[in-house]
């Protein structure tokens, strides 16, 4: 019985680019093999560059940061621009406890409080106008053994008034409480001893408050 003959090979197909190159990487590193064959393969041209913190090199030097308008500001460049936006601090003038403002103007009714402001005690004002000051009581504050030993009462600063002692024209008492009438013995004699205008009640308290101090000088005391 006669068999069938065997089937003849496919042809191979044709390549119009002309034969592949043979690829060699199955090769031993020690063999040497041909990077050019595989483009893909090639390893990309490093630069010796300096690193920055833990990463790769850096083919690209990093830009400097440039404080010039025309480049990003740094952080003192921005603190700089902050202040000149801010402008110029505004000038404050510093005065002593014994200041003394210039003459008001007639138009002008000057008040300067000496004392009794946000505290119990020390009640006296001075009404300053068209070149008179008028005062308004003149207390004084009584002080604990623990805040100030050795001190009896704390007294109004009467600079102001000593200063313009020729310009103190009356004392107006409101009413007869040591907290307005307390500093009578002891300040008056200090801006002129001028009189006093106050109520018959308020007027026979400060007569008898007076007795107790015989060696100051007596107030001028018109009841009105």
């Amino acid at each position: 019985m006669n068999s069938a003959p065997a089937p003849a090979p496919a042809p191979a197909p044709h390549n119009p680019q002309g034969p592949r190159p043979h690829n060699n990487t199955n090769r031993h590193p020690s063999q040497g093999s041909d990077t050019s064959a595989n483009p893909r393969r090639a390893r990309p041209h490093t630069t010796n560059a300096p690193r920055h913190g833990n990463g790769p090199r850096s083919s690209r030097p990093e830009a400097p940061r440039s404080s010039t308008p025309g480049g990003r500001p740094g952080r003192v460049s921005r603190q700089i621009q902050r202040t000149l936006r801010r402008g110029p601090a505004p000038t404050t003038t510093k005065h002593t406890a014994d200041y003394f403002p210039e003459l008001a103007p007639d138009n002008v009714v000057r008040v300067v409080p000496l004392g009794g402001v946000e505290e119990v005690g020390r009640n006296m004002i001075a009404v300053e106008t068209q070149g008179e000051i008028f005062v308004f009581d003149a207390g004084f504050q009584f002080v604990s053994e623990e805040a100030a030993p050795g001190v009896d009462y704390m007294l109004p600063n009467t600079k102001y008034l000593e200063h313009n002692t020729d310009r103190v024209k009356a004392v107006f008492i409101t009413h007869g409480h040591l907290d307005h009438i307390g500093a009578i013995p002891f300040i008056m004699n200090r801006f002129g001893n001028p009189p006093i205008y106050t109520r018959n009640l308020s007027a026979v308290m400060i007569q008898k408050r007076q007795e107790e101090y015989p060696d100051m000088p007596a107030p001028n005391l018109i009841v009105v």
